[in-house]
């Protein structure tokens, strides 16, 4: 653990509210996960049990439809993303491509099991504001729905001309 984790992590939505000694405890079991520009942390469908903290760089979020990839959301320091598999331990709804080298921090359910063991009321803020980072992306997703759903033609236009995932440096996944 390093003064600079804490800061980032102290500085996350999902973080508030959770106490510095908890933030150190769980910095103990985690690790940091590093990926080359066009690396994947992910594939949509791999079995998952783990949140990322992103470090360093940016990621893309991508998904595959009928053999073409389409941008999400692109994650920034101080994000996190795999959160949906984390609550639901279910696979992986999306990719998640290194935009550029990075680095992420990883917070698995067992991990997380470590701070319920720590301290249930921190355990359950923490969950909380995950749910919350939940919340906020699905009504963004709404939102985009919604769009949709009242002027088509626009949103194909938009999808098409902006969200169409074209990285060449990205593995094609097997």
């Amino acid at each position: 653990m390093t003064a600079t984790q804490l800061q980032l992590l102290q500085g996350m939505p999902i973080f508030g509210g959770i106490n510095e000694d908890v933030l150190s405890y769980l910095l103990k079991f985690t690790h940091v996960v590093a990926q080359p520009a066009g690396a994947y942390f992910f594939h949509e469908n791999d079995p998952g049990d783990s949140v990322f903290l992103l470090e360093h760089g940016e990621v893309d979020i991508v998904k595959r439809w009928k053999d073409r990839m389409y941008f999400l959301r692109r994650i920034t320091v101080g994000d996190c993303f795999g959160i949906l598999t984390l609550l639901d331990l279910g696979p992986r709804s999306g990719s998640a491509i290194a935009r550029q080298d990075c680095t992420a921090i990883e917070i698995s359910t067992t991990n997380m099991y470590e701070i319920y063991r720590m301290d249930r009321k921190q355990h359950t803020i923490l969950l909380m504001n995950l749910a919350r980072e939940v919340s906020r992306r699905l009504r963004h997703s709404d939102t985009q729905l919604f769009k949709t759903l009242v002027d088509p033609e626009d949103a194909a236009r938009q999808w098409m001309a902006g969200d169409l995932y074209d990285f060449p440096a990205i593995e094609t996944p097997t």
